[in-house]
């Protein structure tokens, strides 16, 4: 089960939040001619999904590397629509200015290229 954002291949073992969430809907009622109505609906902003370590009863599943992070947080920066693959579901996201929250697992006065992270990333479906 490939796990990737924008062409940066992540842990496959990181787990997705959120997809069964669904956008607010509005309704919409117009009055037709023949003194019908017509009532539609569509969706109003999108939903969150979140690429996460943490899993049930505090058991990590994956973590991040530290080049990882960079190359997302590049993609951050450059405000571009991008395509998250998590195994067979493919949605395209938008990766906010708040959307990285990790920690690094062992705390070190270096960075190292190797470092690995736990926490989230948020994304905003689009």
């Amino acid at each position: 089960m490939a796990v990737t954002v924008g062409g940066v291949a992540l842990d496959e073992r990181l787990l997705l939040r959120g997809l069964f969430e669904s956008p607010q809907i509005q309704t919409y009622q117009q009055r037709l001619l023949s003194g019908g109505l017509h009532i539609s609906s569509r969706p109003q902003g999108s939903r969150t999904l979140v690429l996460t370590t943490d899993g049930p009863n505090n058991v990590k599943h994956g973590l991040f590397t530290r080049e990882q992070l960079i190359s997302l947080a590049a993609v951050r920066d450059a405000g571009v629509q991008v395509t998250l693959i998590h195994g067979s579901d493919s949605f395209s996201v938008y990766l906010p200015s708040e959307g990285i929250s990790v920690e690094p697992l062992i705390e070190r006065s270096t960075k190292n290229a190797g470092d690995r992270y736990t926490g989230s990333i948020s994304f905003i479906e689009v």
